[in-house]
């Protein structure tokens, strides 16, 4: 599945999340999630050196707390780097949730729920069409 990296950072922890949920997901749902956060972790360290990079390259660093601010005048050009970065397409192999898979966990785990802050931030992990997915 194509996705951005953007989406990927954003969604990872979200999908994480859904493992802490009180009740958990069903063991066959936590294992798919576990894989989806799995293919997802190496984008976002990636994702995140390449941030940290930018930060570098257009700031200077406080050397009192460490803290590095982004000079006024490349502020722009940074801004369009992290959107060009955020934007990058990637291929990753992501695995759905279906709504059946969720009505298992519902009928299984009495009390069981996805917040729709998830269902939303992670809205590709649970539709097992993802031509016909539109973000």
């Amino acid at each position: 599945m194509e996705l951005t990296l953007g989406q990927i950072v954003a969604a990872k922890s979200a999908i994480e999340h859904l493992l802490g949920l009180d009740p958990a997901p069903i063991a066959r749902v936590a294992y798919v999630i576990v894989r989806n956060a799995r293919a997802m972790e190496q984008y976002v360290i990636d994702y995140e050196k390449a941030r940290q990079t930018l930060f570098k390259l257009f700031g200077e660093e406080n050397e009192e707390d460490k803290i590095i601010t982004i000079k006024k005048e490349n502020l722009e050009k940074f801004k369009e780097e992290m959107r060009t970065l955020s934007e990058t397409k990637v291929d990753i192999p992501i695995q759905a949730i279906t709504e059946k898979d969720l009505i298992e966990c519902e009928e299984k785990r009495d009390g069981f729920s996805v917040p729709t802050s998830i269902l939303y931030t992670a809205w590709f992990i649970f539709n097992d069409d993802h031509d016909q997915c539109d973000p």
